[in-house]
């Protein structure tokens, strides 16, 4: 009785722990693999949503992830539906805007004596 081995996959890109500012377009990649058969399929997760799935190597794919904290997941299933996943966590935070200044007074062109005190 021969013991059927599971798929492996690990998550390449990005790794795990990383901080990323919005807007971003993040590069996933796995490799997966299997001793005794094929990968038939890679599903891709964000936070526990499907947002691509691959059916060839090389495994990869793109997301615009939003604000927050993400767990990317890849369940590699192989050609008997055993499967395995992988996954990595990392966060996407607020750009850093910068403040908006505006002067209101004095006004443009305004003339002034000299010596006196302008309020700005």
């Amino acid at each position: 009785m021969r013991v059927r081995q599971l798929p492996s996959i690990e998550i390449v890109s990005p790794q795990g722990g990383l901080t990323f500012v919005f807007p971003i377009e993040v590069n996933v990649e796995a490799n997966a693999s299997d001793t005794d058969g094929q990968v038939s399929s890679v599903v891709f997760k964000d936070n526990n949503v499907v947002f691509a799935t691959k059916t060839v190597a090389p495994y990869t794919t793109t997301i615009n992830p939003k604000v927050g904290s993400h767990t990317i997941s890849a369940t590699a299933t192989d050609n008997l539906g055993s499967n395995s996943t992988s996954s990595v966590t990392f966060a996407v935070l607020e750009p850093n805007v910068l403040p908006f200044v505006s002067i209101t007074s004095p006004l443009n062109n305004q003339a002034f004596t000299e010596g006196a005190n302008v309020t700005v």
